[in-house]
């Protein structure tokens, strides 16, 4: 529930920004979200949901730990040093992703959507079991995003993508990712774009560089 409040670090950072930089738009959920709940069980299933995924979240590292150890013996040394390198990437990525996603994203979105109105007379009044679902959604989604690194190595170890077409590309992909940050943050200042921009175009650029890491390895192998 706290990304909805004024004292989440979030807003409460960004609408000091906004004092500092005179930047009026950069505050964000200074009035808190308010919500309702319109089914018997709404309250109960929401307090269900955010404990499974809680535990979803906290537990990732561990559940990859004991699969990995459930298939260990069927594997070299070799491949076991680098599964180890591979799951703890892995974990990492990921917490940094659902961090990166509930302290940046969520806040953010929960703004704008939460303020943004089709006209005067229609009234935002947001259930719950909505606002728990969205917020929930963003946070893993967010988790999934930053297995890119890995999802592009992968698939630069069977052939099917090269730092050069990456590279080559990388100017729609900073279009597509300034798109994606002008539709995620509340307002159209720069600095609120850059704030979701800047972490995503460092992942394409870590794609990158794995990705020719990669490619040296199978040249010299080859």
């Amino acid at each position: 529930m706290s990304p909805r409040e004024p004292w989440f670090l979030t807003n409460a950072l960004l609408c000091k920004l906004s004092v500092a930089l005179n930047i009026h738009g950069l505050c964000i959920n200074s009035v808190p979200l308010k919500l309702i709940n319109i089914q018997l069980t709404g309250q109960f299933t929401a307090y269900m949901l955010v404990t499974f995924i809680a535990s979803l979240i906290l537990t990732f590292p561990y559940i990859l730990w004991q699969l990995w150890l459930y298939v260990k013996p069927a594997f070299f040394h070799y491949e076991i040093v680098k599964f180890n390198k591979f799951i703890s990437i892995t974990s990492l990525l990921f917490i940094t992703g659902v961090l990166f996603g509930y302290f940046i994203i969520v806040p953010l979105t929960i703004n704008f959507l939460g303020t943004y109105k089709v006209s005067a007379e229609v009234d935002n009044t947001i259930s719950l079991m909505s606002y728990i679902s969205t917020v929930s959604f963003l946070t893993l989604i967010m988790g999934v995003v930053f297995q890119l690194p890995l999802f592009i190595y992968f698939i630069s170890k069977a052939g099917l993508i090269s730092p050069q077409l990456m590279r080559k590309n990388r100017k729609i992909v900073i279009v597509i990712i300034l798109i994606i940050s002008a539709v995620i943050t509340p307002t159209t200042d720069a600095f609120s774009q850059l704030i979701v921009a800047i972490p995503l175009y460092f992942l394409y650029e870590l794609s990158i560089f794995i990705c020719r890491k990669q490619n040296l390895k199978s040249n010299i192998l080859a």
